[in-house]
């Protein structure tokens, strides 16, 4: 059975979070700022430009009427614990990597004749229904593809894996620093489909046991498991990215309810 690992992201978390403490926010615009950097802007706050790493001096010259508040993890808790159970009943192979975003497991998981679409769409009910989030859901066969999908709210099949990793940049491998880009684009190697057709052995020579890994990634190789789900706040709040990395789409997106177009398994 192919393995059936989802990306989760929520939108909008922080800002949803607020206002659920806070009704006189339900209608304003909202911005959660971090080292002087914003973390998350409500829509009302979007439409004025404001976006995540957008200078906090900015703000109030973008959008006068918005409500800065200021990035308190246990703010989060509530929200995010609630966020964390609700998978928890469907895997225990839970795994946030931010308060807002993790990875889960449902391989092995579906009821007969379940589809991973109606699982999907049961997922984001609960999730509307106990916390008040959106979310976006991408999935593979792999952590890194699984990744990749979020963005498209899409599963990928192992048959479609390839054509969907071809026109993605290098870029969007978070694993690579700026000098191994660097050094992938002075040697003309700028997508994942290029980069699968480069022999292992030549970006081995280029790059030594990076260029093993690198092929590997490239055809959506990615063997890491998803950890078990622990109450990581309760000691150390999962890590709070500085800036949102976005990928953009590659393809014309589609979503899980299509499988005839997505590949849905």
């Amino acid at each position: 059975m192919p393995r059936q690992l989802l990306f989760l992201h929520l939108r909008n978390f922080y800002v949803t979070a607020e206002r659920q403490q806070d009704a006189s926010l339900q209608t304003a615009p909202v911005v959660v700022v971090q080292r002087r950097e914003v973390l998350d802007a409500s829509v009302e706050a979007a439409t004025c430009g404001i976006k995540p790493a957008t200078p906090e001096s900015r703000v109030l010259r973008l959008c006068p009427e918005a409500h800065v508040v200021e990035f308190v993890p246990e703010r989060y808790q509530a929200c995010y614990q609630t966020v964390w159970d609700v998978l928890t009943q469907h895997t225990p192979l839970v795994e946030p990597t931010e308060l807002h975003e993790g990875f889960f497991d449902l391989t092995g998981c579906l009821r007969r004749a379940e589809t991973l679409a109606q699982r999907v769409e049961q997922i984001r009910q609960q999730l509307r229904a106990a916390a008040g989030m959106h979310c976006s859901l991408g999935g593979g066969t792999s952590k890194l593809v699984a990744k990749l999908a979020m963005p498209h709210d899409r599963y990928v099949s192992p048959a479609r894996t390839s054509a969907f990793l071809e026109p993605i940049r290098i870029a969007a491998l978070d694993c690579l620093d700026a000098k191994t880009r660097e050094r992938l684009t002075r040697l003309g190697i700028d997508t994942l489909g290029c980069l699968s057709r480069v022999p292992e052995n030549v970006l081995t020579r280029h790059f030594g046991q990076t260029g093993a890994l690198l092929h590997r990634l490239s055809q959506g190789l990615d063997p890491r498991p998803c950890s078990r789900f622990t109450r990581l706040f309760a000691k150390k709040p999962p890590r709070i990215s500085r800036r949102r990395k976005t990928t953009k789409p590659c393809c014309t997106p589609t979503c899980f309810a299509c499988p005839a177009v997505c590949g849905n398994d």
